[in-house]
């Protein structure tokens, strides 16, 4: 199977292929989440996913205060439960409601989607990252703004990185 060509393949295709390569049930109708997620299982299969002591960094980091959004933690000058904070950016209204104990909603969920994305970068990309080993001038923004190849080849010459 060559994950080069999954958008080729109909969604319902896709559907059946998850059954095949994952325990759970997907949790979304869109083409872009399967080729996505089918595109990495595939390649993990191949070359290998992350190594366990990144998984567990991974672990640690998020339940590690320390690397945890500032946003997240209890601060009396946050805005009180309820509160709608808007901004306009390049002409975009972006509305985010306080929801409670500084947890935030954001309504506009495309920057969710972006840092969503990133789950499918290819574990050496990852790592480099965690190490702080990434290319100089790559930064999030070049992350988040480009669309993010499936092919792990594809994303290690987009983002400046060795090629294997």
């Amino acid at each position: 199977m060559n994950w080069k060509n999954l958008e080729d393949y109909p969604l319902k295709d896709l559907q059946k292929m998850w059954l095949d390569y994952f325990d759970k049930p997907y949790c979304s109708n869109s083409k872009a989440f399967f080729v996505s997620r089918i595109g990495y299982r595939l390649q993990e299969l191949k070359y290998g996913g992350l190594k366990p002591e990144t998984k567990n960094m991974l672990v640690k980091m998020f339940n590690s205060k320390e690397y945890r959004n500032p946003i997240f933690i209890k601060d009396e000058r946050l805005p009180s439960v309820g509160t709608i904070l808007v901004k306009i950016h390049n002409g975009v209204e972006h509305r985010v409601r306080i929801k409670g104990a500084a947890q935030i909603e954001q309504m506009d969920r495309s920057y969710m989607g972006k840092i969503i994305r990133l789950t499918c970068l290819a574990p050496d990309i990852v790592e480099s990252i965690l190490a702080g080993l990434q290319p100089r001038d790559l930064t999030l923004k070049d992350l988040i703004c480009n669309t993010i190849p499936v092919d792990w080849n594809e994303q290690r010459k987009m983002f400046g990185f060795r090629q294997e």
